[in-house]
């Protein structure tokens, strides 16, 4: 679940409705304000009704079916979400009015008039700058024009979003929530007083084509266009689009919305398909006379990328986004290849909503559209506020006076009078509009004022912000500058211990550098993950997804990870899978090595399993365990960072507190959920779930016929270290020379060339490190001109502490070798003895 102080969100996918809408309502609010539901139609809605019951007694709570929802990213069909409002940030009121069927104007009307009474009786004066108002139907009925029109007439200038319950492109069992109960052919209005900054809005990515269409007969009951320009409706369609009719009645694409235009601005109204008769069905009511075009698509991601930065400059960063967007736009995102993008977009703003049958916005019923209500942060209600929001409603209530006055001239004049009466009404009047118009003079002057001090105030405060941001940003590079500098020390202690392997100790000496190197493995583990943290958090980290078979993935890690369980008496038990999936594989690496290691240390006894299920949506991995297990109040705590369970029977050396905090950091970048349950005392279940790659998108493997390798030992072998850091120079040749190499240390590009030109024997390898005079010098680079002047046939070795997985892909792809630092001396014992028998078969 997602929190904040006031607003909280969470969503469950458990295939039991109760446990996914507990899983999904969490630890919520103690007095909640208002609770939005929403469930997949396919959901059984008696165990929903159960569980609200319990959980949300006397509370406002309202809600839907839906045909597919968004929470924090992609689209998802089976998932139960909540979204919560304290009651210390707002007062809702709901009302609802039955037989959507066959709703006036005065019925909508009626709606609206009471939940205004309704939040009047509760102290609050219903208000466009506080108050926005949410709509929830059955839109089977195409009464949704009427009902806005009515609505919006009550409520004025308030601002309205909402959206039709929905089961799929044709409704046919959808129902709305309120009082404690399921319903249909209703209308539930939510009306809400917010206690924070807020932007109601809809958006859409389509333009008018030139040609206009003109209804000429219509079954407006149904919502069908039977006939355009007295033409068939399907043919005038097709036609415009520059296709044939039988195409688009086969295909199940998503089909391009019809357009109407209302003042200055175009509408959609969404064309759900063509039937055999050649008629349109359309997601909006239309009648004969209409005039309409075509709406040609434009830029899906853009258009949102516009809606997001005038939600910021409004608002700032959105807490939440509650929003209702058409099914079709969701039709037309996976037809066109978008719905990744999408998937980042909605991650990004904290999106949580679902796919409706039709959107509502102020007083318009809308189809093809995104609409809904950005929140951001808490309002501070200052005096001067509170003083602005008099003197605005003293203004409005001068402006009626005016206003009434001159109605009431107009009606004298109109209903005839002798010449004396007109003129004392006429001087009357002039005396009464005298005196308003210097007090609305003041008071506007009084306004203005207060206008003015506040945007001086505001300006103020957005220069801090900016400032603020910059100083954060520069923390962040900072950190992530220096680590190359930090790991330096650590890389020459790294070395030295390496060489002191070769020592003959007293046994006191060796317990004494088995200590020491298990405090230097935390270290540099803390200072890992600290780095990742820094890096990501500056923006430093590019995703770079391809499709690979996961089943190698796992097994390499649970190779690597086997002699820490064997040494603990723990199992690892591994179910393979020949998936393909599409992601970055080092990241995903990344997780999966934390989460198993996470799982090793916490698990006293018994073991640990990695685990693999298909879903429709992806490949879900487990890491599942029978240790410690979490409470519950630490399943969210978990990902902090610096946070650990202190527990008696975890007698093994901790982690660095990171672990899980880079877990989720990644995941956020992937664009993946990870899941994460636990039972105190039983044990642990981490998981996320990785979308399905596709056979023809793997690469295509080498046709070359591997040759055998040819063992090359390391003694005797001549390397040149080209290394600026003096400890650095002066650890690797101790190692080396341990080794039984022949090594040498230079400190810059022009020291090798010098080096090389005076040596009678040419070095056999060279290990360059990449970050050569304070960063300004490439050490790729560098390490592939020093191997090409010496005539080498060995790749070179490259050798640097950024964390960067970008930057290893780069160097490998080069043909180099690539070893991260704090250098382990096993590893890069191994990647020496690789590139030599590299030359022993030939390979350059």
């Amino acid at each position: 679940m997602s929190r904040s102080r006031g607003i909280r969100s969470g969503a469950s996918a458990h295939p039991d409705t109760s446990k996914a809408l507990r899983e999904a309502i969490g630890r919520g609010h103690d007095k909640p304000g208002l609770v939005c539901v929403l469930v997949p139609h396919q959901r059984d809605r008696d165990e929903v009704t159960s569980v609200l019951r319990q959980s949300f007694p006397g509370a406002t709570v309202v809600g839907c079916t839906t045909a597919g929802q968004m929470h924090w990213g992609s689209y998802q069909d089976d998932i139960v979400s909540v979204v919560s409002f304290a009651a210390s940030e707002c007062v809702a009121v709901a009302e609802r009015a039955d037989g959507m069927s066959s709703l006036s104007l005065k019925d909508g009307y009626g709606l609206g008039m009471r939940a205004l009474d309704r939040l009047r009786a509760q102290g609050i004066e219903p208000n466009a700058s506080s108050c926005f108002a949410l709509s929830l139907l059955d839109a089977r009925f195409g009464n949704e024009d009427v009902l806005m029109t009515g609505l919006r007439s009550a409520l004025g200038d308030i601002p309205l979003f909402g959206g039709g319950a929905s089961d799929g492109l044709a409704p046919r069992d959808v129902a709305v929530f309120h009082d404690g109960a399921f319903r249909q052919d209703c209308v539930v209005l939510v009306l809400v007083s917010l206690r924070r900054h807020f932007k109601v809005f809809s958006t859409h990515h389509y333009r008018p084509l030139p040609e206009d269409l003109i209804v000429t007969r219509t079954d407006a009951r149904h919502r069908v266009i039977e006939q355009l320009n007295g033409r068939s409706a399907g043919e005038e369609y097709a036609r415009v689009l520059g296709a044939s009719m039988a195409e688009l009645q086969q295909s199940d694409a998503w089909l391009p919305p019809m357009m109407v235009k209302v003042g200055t601005s175009y509408f959609t109204r969404g064309v759900a398909r063509i039937d055999q008769h050649g008629f349109l069905h359309l997601a909006c009511p239309v009648s004969p006379g209409l005039q309409l075009r075509l709406g040609e698509t434009t830029a899906l991601i853009e258009s949102l990328t516009a809606l997001e930065q005038e939600i910021r400059e409004e608002i700032g960063e959105p807490e939440l986004i509650l929003g209702a967007e058409c099914l079709m736009r969701r039709v037309e995102a996976q037809s066109t290849g978008q719905l990744a993008e999408l998937d980042v977009w909605f991650r990004r703003n904290r999106v949580v909503g679902f796919c409706a049958y039709g959107e509502q916005y102020r007083s318009m019923h809308v189809n093809n559209s995104f609409t809904g209500i950005a929140i951001g942060p808490r309002r501070t209600v200052s005096r001067r506020d509170e003083e602005i929001a008099r003197l605005k409603s003293e203004n409005e209530r001068l402006r009626r006076v005016v206003d009434a006055q001159r109605e009431q001239v107009d009606r004298v004049m109109s209903a005839g009078s002798d010449t004396f009466g007109l003129f004392q009404n006429a001087v009357l009047l002039e005396e009464m509009v005298q005196r308003r118009t210097e007090e609305l003079a003041e008071a506007n002057r009084k306004l203005q004022g207060e206008l003015a001090r506040r945007r001086r105030t505001e300006e103020a405060l957005r220069q801090a912000r900016q400032e603020a941001i910059k100083a954060n940003q520069s923390k962040t590079q900072f950190v992530a500058g220096v680590s190359h500098d930090m790991q330096q020390p650590l890389n020459a202690i790294r070395l030295l211990l390496g060489r002191l392997e070769h020592e003959l100790l007293s046994s006191g000496g060796a317990k004494a550098m088995r200590q020491i190197d298990s405090s230097l493995q935390t270290l540099e583990t803390m200072l890992k993950d600290f780095f990742d943290i820094s890096k990501m958090d500056a923006g430093g980290y590019v995703v770079s997804p391809s499709t690979f078979r996961l089943g190698p993935v796992l097994q390499d890690i649970v190779r690597e990870f086997q002699p820490q369980a064997t040494s603990r008496n723990l199992k690892i038990k591994l179910v393979d899978s020949s998936a393909l999936v599409q992601s970055d594989l080092v990241m995903v690496q990344r997780v999966l090595r934390n989460l198993l290691s996470n799982a090793l240390r916490y698990t006293p006894s018994g073991r640990v399993l990695l685990g693999v299920r298909r879903e429709s949506r992806g490949v879900r991995v487990a890491v599942i365990d029978t240790g410690i297990g979490l409470p519950e109040d630490a399943l969210t705590d978990v990902f902090r960072p610096y946070f650990q369970i202190n527990h008696p029977d975890v007698v093994v050396r901790r982690g660095s507190g990171f672990g899980l905090a880079v877990v989720e950091r990644i995941c956020t970048l992937l664009g993946v959920r990870i899941q994460v349950r636990s039972v105190l005392g039983k044990g642990s279940n981490f998981s996320i779930l990785l979308p399905y790659g596709r056979r023809e998108d793997l690469p295509r493997l080498s046709e070359e016929k591997p040759q055998a390798a040819i063992p090359t030992p390391l003694s005797g072998a001549h390397v040149l270290v080209v290394e600026d850091d003096r400890a650095g120079q002066e650890g690797l040749l101790a190692l080396l020379e341990a080794w039984g190499c022949r090594a040498m240390a230079v400190g810059s590009p022009e020291e090798a060339e010098t080096f090389l030109m005076r040596s009678d024997t040419a070095p056999d390898l060279v290990i360059c490190d990449y970050h050569l005079g304070l960063g300004k010098t490439d050490g790729l680079q560098v390490a592939q001109q020093v191997a090409a002047q010496a005539g080498m046939v060995t790749p070179p070795v490259v050798i640097s502490s950024d964390p960067d997985p970008s930057l290893r892909r780069d160097i490998t792809a080069s043909g180099a070798l690539f070893v991260g630092k704090p250098l382990k001396p096993a590893r890069l014992r191994a990647t020496l003895a690789s590139a030599l028998q590299t030359k022993g078969a030939g390979k350059i």
